[in-house]
Parts: C-alpha cells; structure tokens; sequence
C-alpha cells in the first residue's frame, strides 16, 4: 500500500502541474505600443529543456493558409511560410534560442501591423508540449491615431479587449480535474487488485508451509 500511495502523490503532482501551466499559459496577453518605423520585440519563452521542434508566430486576425508571422522548424526559419507582408521583417531575436527564448523582432512597424499576435511552441518531449503566449501589438501614429477599426484593442473592431481564451482556461481546470478522478480510480483498483492477489497468495503459501 506504500507504493500506491506514493504513486498517488506523483500522479496528483504532475496532474496539478500540468493544469497549473495551462492556467498560465491562458493568462492576459502582453501589451506593446509603437510608432511607425520603429523595430518591436514580441517576447514569447519556452520553460522546458526540451529541444523545440516547431515555432509558430501568427496575428489571430489572419488566416493560417495565407502564411505565418514568422514560422520555423527542421532547426531553421521557413520563409516560405510566411504572410507576403512579413517576409524579410521578422527574425529571432536570439537565433540559438537559449533558454527558450523564441522572441522575434518585427522591423519598421506600421499601422497594418496592429493586431493581437499569438507564439505556439512545439516540442519534442517524452509528452508532447505544446505551448501559446500572446501579444497585443499596438502601433500609434506620430499624431496618437492608430489604423482605423482596431481601436487599439489588438485588431478586435469593437475596442474591446477579452480575456485570453478564458473557455480554454476552464476546459484545462475540467479536463485535469477529470484526469485526475480517472487516475485516483485507476490507482484504487489496481491497489485493490495488488492487496488481493497478497492476500490469496498467503493462505497458499501457508498450506505449503512444514508443520
């Protein structure tokens, strides 16, 4: 029964970790303001040691099949993949990526490039990994004007600014909380089944035993 209970904790504490990382991962979206002309980071940072397999950086208001902010794999950037108005303007700040560092650098901004920005990490793991950060990138022209029907609000025309995902947030606290109930049972009855089998295993070895 020892070896069960342990089994419980090391499963309780890798179900709340993993629902914990989900948590944050779906926190509220970094916030950054330029001018036209200038060169903005957008920061975005894998904790693991794991080598990173893909990087996705999108803009949320543009369609996956029309091409990526930036998108790299095979251990290099593939600029055919790009959108047509990112190509040659964006790069990794950090080409080596140390530390998880998949920050890119977006040169000469303008006002088309306002927009709510989204960085999705793959990596290679023994669990599959997949990470997202979002930036909303703002860019105000030199009299405080900002490209009509953003509203300064991340590309939403309404001028609002929601919550990030806050469905995916819930979905993560179920989902984990479900896990953890499917894995609490699974390890009752196999614990069950464990004290069984010593049990029955004892009376025979009894009726084998010299008197």
């Amino acid at each position: 029964m020892a070896l069960c209970a342990v089994m419980f904790l090391q499963t309780l504490l890798i179900v709340l970790g993993l629902t914990l990382v989900g948590a944050l991962e779906g926190s509220d979206p970094q916030e950054v303001t330029a001018r036209p002309g200038e060169d903005v980071t957008l920061q975005c940072r894998a904790h693991s040691g794991y080598p990173i397999t893909q990087l996705e950086w999108s803009r949320t208001d543009l369609k996956a099949e029309d091409g990526y902010v930036f998108f790299y794999r095979n251990k290099r950037p593939q600029e055919n993949y790009q959108h047509p108005s990112f190509q040659g303007r964006v790069k990794l700040r950090d080409p080596e990526m140390k530390g998880g560092d998949v920050s890119v650098t977006l040169t000469n901004v303008s006002l088309k490039d306002s927009g709510r920005y989204e960085c999705q990490i793959l990596i290679s793991s023994p669990e599959r990994i997949d990470i997202r950060q979002l930036t909303d990138l703002t860019v105000n022209s030199s009299d405080g004007n900002i490209l009509e029907g953003t509203n300064g609000a991340g590309g939403n025309p309404n001028g609002e600014k929601p919550g990030v995902y806050p469905g995916l947030v819930i979905g993560l606290s179920v989902f984990g909380a479900l896990l953890l109930v499917v894995i609490v049972v699974s390890l009752v009855v196999y614990c069950k089944g464990v004290t069984r089998q010593k049990s029955c295993r004892h009376p025979v070895e009894a009726a084998h035993k010299p008197h």
